[in-house]
């Protein structure tokens, strides 16, 4: 969150270090790691969001198949309650 602050012009890092009682130079480093890294960040998010998708289509998938089965298994013994 702090880092996001550093992104804008018109807080300065000195300020924002002073506010967060952080030396200047931690958050500059903290800063230029974290624009180094940037792609790894948003890359693993990305990975995670797609393994929580593929695993909600699965289960949304099984529990479909599931609904079907047993849709039919009510429909075959209305059927079959009725001829008795």
């Amino acid at each position: 969150m702090i880092l996001l602050y550093t992104r804008h012009n018109f807080i300065l890092t000195p300020e924002i270090a002073a506010e967060y009682e952080i030396h200047p130079n931690q958050l500059s480093r903290w800063k230029a790691e974290f624009i180094s890294n940037a792609g790894r960040v948003f890359s693993k998010e990305t990975d995670e969001v797609e393994k929580v998708k593929q695993a909600y289509e699965k289960e949304k998938d099984e529990l479909l198949k599931q609904i079907g089965q047993l849709s039919y298994e009510v429909n075959w013994l209305k059927k079959k309650s009725g001829r008795l």
